[in-house]
């Protein structure tokens, strides 16, 4: 199985597990290879700054405790997590990342 594959967005399965909330899949696949951390989709976004953006908190957690940048921003704007949670009024996961040090 090529976890690194990446679909017509340029989304791997990590990307996609993370949009869908799907922490134990993120737990998984991140064992299996933390450098997907890195991954970014068409758009520059890691699964980090897409499951901020959907306020799926749960799976930020799972992120950080795995090494995530908590920092990391968008090349484009320089958004960061908080900014993209904010934006969509995603408050567990604004007061997650508030709670974390971003």
């Amino acid at each position: 199985i090529d976890i690194h594959i990446k679909n017509v967005d340029g989304r791997t399965p990590l990307h996609i597990a993370a949009l869908n909330n799907r922490v134990g899949a993120v737990k998984l696949l991140l064992e299996w290879d933390h450098k997907l951390l890195s991954a970014r989709d068409n758009k520059s976004r890691t699964a980090y700054l897409l499951a901020a953006a959907k306020g799926h908190f749960k799976v930020l957690e799972v992120l950080k405790n795995k090494g995530q940048d908590m920092n990391e921003s968008t090349p484009k704007n320089g958004w960061t997590a908080l900014h993209l949670a904010a934006e969509q009024g995603r408050v567990d996961a604004v007061k997650f990342l508030l709670e974390n040090g971003v």
